[in-house]
């Protein structure tokens, strides 16, 4: 390749054996060994070029370095189209005049020519590391770097102390973050020490970020659909997230923390109440057509647990198994909300508790095969083989004793329900219907009176109401 043309619009220059000075402003031509490609156009202010020879004026010179200060501005025309802006640059040249690095200082800028779906990069500093043809192979910026793409009208932003983009035939294939790590998009930010980015062709053959997968520990928080939401957050050993569609898998062990909103017989000063769910091998995200996510699915050794303050007393309800499917849906307040829970595989069970300050009044746990909860009928419906047992001992005592073999959980009592088919269990009126078959379901009732049994009652029967 000849060595770069220079346009300058003031023509002084002094050049001294190996090396020369350029003042511009100007433009340097950067060809490739391929004279029908388009040469990058370098623009500047003032130039030094570094000879690695003394120039022979039979001979086209052999460039070692051009270092640029005031200012460049450069513009590659390869596959992609990209400008780089910075306060001063030093270029770097192998065989054959071929660029090989370019070091560049002071508020870097790296961007896109798609004015449809613009792309950039800013940072302190930056080495750009080029392939025959001034491809661009790597460029690695380093200090404060902010990477940003927008497709659509909506757009993804990416902080980090330093990263390194990787290119094929010029184009961008992926991003290392480093430091500080923060990726977001117009529904969810994640942060970690470290990231990938994945970049694809979209349909019209753009390269759009894609995918993020961190490399350490991450959170993932939804960004709230409503001013007063507050967002949901996912705390994991590692996230990967698919910026094009919503959906991610984030690996175990699983904190995730979302919030419902309160109850009428709520006593809370907030709206809303937090709901955490752990989980020791992953969740999976599943997002609709908007990117939404729409439904999570916890696996192993899953515990989801809320805590309300009601009027009298305040509610513990946890739920635990293998597998725990959420399904979300919008709420009354514009918001994303739980519309539906499945608890299945494993040690499925299902546990309320009331409490009184330091004291426990009553708690019901069920144990069962699967639990399907309806969050806006608040019902669960529980399916069997399983048992059901209450233990109301601390409540009010009632007035008198029970009249006849009736089942009255409003008083001082045990109860176990075994072998049932299928459990319907009101939580708001602590209502609870048992179904089995003949002579399978099995009813323990013992009512207390000044802590002491009453009565022992046990029924066998294809129904109860409790």
């Amino acid at each position: 390749p000849p060595p770069p043309r220079l346009n300058c619009r003031r023509q002084r220059q002094m050049c001294i054996r190996d090396r020369a000075n350029i003042a511009g402003p100007g433009i340097a031509y950067l060809m490739g060994s391929d004279v029908n490609r388009e040469p990058a156009e370098v623009s500047f202010n003032d130039m030094g070029l570094v000879f690695a020879q003394t120039p022979n004026m039979s001979e086209s010179p052999a460039i070692q370095t051009i270092n640029l200060t005031g200012g460049m501005n450069a513009v590659f025309k390869q596959n992609g189209w990209y400008q780089t802006v910075a306060d001063s640059a030093k270029l770097e040249f192998g065989l054959k005049n071929t660029l090989t690095q370019a070091k560049l200082l002071g508020e870097v800028e790296f961007k896109s020519l798609e004015k449809e779906k613009p792309q950039r990069a800013i940072s302190d500093s930056a080495t750009f590391e080029f392939g025959p043809e001034n491809e661009l192979n790597t460029a690695y910026m380093e200090g404060d770097v902010v990477f940003e793409s927008e497709e659509d009208g909506k757009q993804s932003r990416a902080l980090a102390d330093e990263a390194t983009f990787y290119f094929d035939e010029s184009k961008i294939r992926s991003a290392d973050l480093n430091g500080d790590v923060s990726v977001s998009s117009d529904t969810a930010k994640m942060t970690s020490l470290d990231a990938t980015i994945e970049f694809s062709p979209d349909d019209s053959g753009s390269m759009q970020p894609a995918k993020v997968h961190t490399k350490g520990e991450a959170v993932l928080e939804t960004v709230p659909e409503t001013k007063d939401a507050p967002p949901a957050r996912f705390e994991a050993r590692r996230i990967d997230y698919d910026l094009q569609t919503g959906a991610g898998l984030a690996h175990g062990p699983i904190h995730f923390r979302f919030y419902q909103p309160a109850d009428d017989d709520s006593k809370n000063n907030e709206p809303w109440i937090p709901v955490t769910v752990t989980a020791d091998k992953n969740a999976v995200f599943v997002a609709d057509e908007n990117k939404a996510v729409n439904q999570v699915i916890f696996n192993g050794n899953v515990l989801a647990s809320r805590m309300q303050e009601m009027s009298n007393f305040e509610q513990l309800d946890d739920l635990h198994g293998e597998k725990l499917t959420v399904n979300l849906a919008k709420g009354l307040t514009g918001s994303t909300e739980i519309s539906r829970i499945t608890m299945s595989e494993g040690d499925v069970y299902a546990q309320s508790k009331r409490l009184q300050g330091q004291k426990t009044i009553s708690i019901v746990k069920l144990d069962c095969s699967e639990v399907i909860f309806n969050e806006v009928e608040k019902q669960v419906l529980a399916k069997g083989p399983g048992e059901i047992q209450m233990d109301n001992s601390q409540v009010t005592a009632s007035r008198a004793a029970s009249a006849g073999p009736g089942v009255d959980t409003s008083r001082p009592c045990y109860i176990l329900v075994d072998d049932f088919d299928l459990i319907q269990w009101d939580l708001d009126k602590q209502k609870i219907v048992a179904d089995g078959q003949k002579d399978q379901l099995k009813l323990a009732y013992i009512p207390l009176i000044n802590n002491a049994p009453e009565k022992f009652v046990y029924v066998n029967s294809m129904r109860f109401d409790l």
